[in-house]
């Protein structure tokens, strides 16, 4: 296994950890020297913690990326969709430059979509992909994982377990035009889901690192240990 560090996630190709409920926003690995380009900004209805453009440019045409959330749905919705972890594309761009998308369905038209979730992002251009979704009912919380690289497109993952298969993905290198900055959903406000805690690898880890992570993590989210 590789380097761990508390509460002993892998750290080896971790380039951004953040967690909502430590005091410094708990960065580890090599991310740490971008800690200080976080900041919290609240409002009455939203409460989302930004990365700025320097710390997120890794997200940037990438080839490879692993991405794990620790994600809790408060609420139902009638609306499309909300975005608890966004990183669009350039402003006025089409899709395909967005990096990655965390998707939170609503039921929107009676669709019965409320409370799936599935990750989004661009592959250039117009082309625009996504993973399969997974479920969540008021008060759950999950561990949902992303596993992607150019050449043998992407995996779900949800609480340890794999949900999709790479068979089923476009593929390419993702957000390749992206000068956009993170958005972290970390306070329920009027939104309808939070993030507790990311974990962005600049590579497709290995499978035992993501059970690692979620084995060394689930305690905390009221998962039987």
């Amino acid at each position: 296994m590789a380097s761990i560090v508390k509460p002993n996630i892998v750290t080896d190709d971790l380039v951004f950890c953040v967690d909502k409920d430590d005091p410094k926003c708990n960065f580890y690995g090599t991310a740490i020297d971008r800690a200080q380009n976080i900041t919290t900004a609240s409002s009455s209805s939203t409460d989302q913690t930004y990365a700025t453009g320097d710390v997120s440019s890794f997200m940037n045409d990438y080839s490879e990326i692993t991405a794990m959330i620790w994600v809790t749905k408060t609420g139902t919705s009638t609306g499309y969709a909300e975005h608890p972890f966004n990183k669009w594309q350039t402003s006025g761009n089409a899709l395909g430059g967005a990096s990655l998308i965390l998707y939170h369905f609503g039921n929107y038209n009676s669709n019965g979509n409320d409370g799936k979730f599935a990750f989004y992002f661009g592959l250039g251009g117009d082309t625009w992909t996504g993973t399969g979704t997974t479920t969540l009912v008021v008060g759950d919380s999950a561990f949902l994982c992303l596993q992607y690289t150019a050449s043998t497109g992407s995996q779900f993952w949800r609480d340890g377990e794999i949900v999709q298969s790479r068979a089923n993905t476009g593929k390419g290198n993702g957000g390749g035009d992206s000068n956009r900055n993170f958005g972290i959903f970390t306070g329920p406000a009027s939104n309808n889901s939070y993030v507790s805690k990311v974990m962005i690898y600049d590579k497709d880890v290995d499978d035992d690192v993501i059970i690692h992570n979620y084995n060394v993590t689930k305690s905390r989210f009221g998962h039987i240990v």
